[in-house]
């Protein structure tokens, strides 16, 4: 059972994270930023949807580029760096997510999600390539499904008001508390993730 806990660990750990990052994009990114770009902002539907398809488009851009970076630098091998470069888009998102209502103008909004794609676009190839880090094969298909639940149902019985302000705040508590805990990851040596981070290199040989 011992022998066992990394290997638990490492499944909460993934799951957690994924739910987290699946939570922040259903909530905040997807309905918080409409409503505020709508109800905040006084922007046209048509130009919600367009400003919102643009951040798609350079998430999109971003991930695919980072990840082949990734694959050419060996980054996805290392497990350390991994969890480090996820700390560094978790503040970054917690930056961005705080300054939002700042926001006044569209320009400003545009450049602002340039930042977020940017956090979203690097986070996306990191966390994936997680998995084989965290998760062993035969539970990848349950950690998915624990994920997608996850996030879900946070997402339905924690948000009673689904506005801008309701979405900030509960992003806000969440993305500190991820601050802190992958602060701890990042900085605390541990054996569990001395197993985990030697995990990749032993199925590779």
């Amino acid at each position: 059972m011992k022998s066992n806990l990394p290997k638990l660990f490492g499944i909460l750990l993934f799951v957690g994270m994924m739910a987290a990052g699946y939570y922040y994009n259903l909530t905040f990114v997807q309905l918080g930023l409409e409503d505020f770009g709508t109800n905040m902002l006084g922007l046209s539907a048509q130009a919600v949807a367009r400003d919102m398809a643009l951040l798609a488009l350079m998430t999109c851009f971003i991930a695919i580029a980072f990840g082949w970076w990734m694959q050419r630098r060996g980054g996805g091998k290392n497990f350390r760096l991994k969890l480090r470069l996820s700390c560094g888009v978790v503040m970054m998102q917690t930056l961005l997510t705080f300054i939002c209502p700042w926001i006044t103008a569209e320009a400003v909004f545009i450049l602002w999600l340039g930042g977020v794609s940017l956090t979203l676009g690097i986070g996306v190839p990191v966390m994936f390539s997680m998995t084989v880090d965290l998760v062993p094969v035969r539970w990848r298909g349950g950690a998915a499904a624990l994920v997608t639940a996850s996030a879900y149902f946070f997402a339905e019985t924690l948000s009673s008001e689904w506005t801008f302000e309701a979405f900030h705040r509960q992003s806000l508590f969440m993305l500190a508390g991820g601050v802190i805990g992958m602060g701890m990851l990042v900085f605390i040596r541990h054996p569990w993730l001395d197993a985990l981070a030697g995990q990749l290199q032993s199925v590779s040989k």
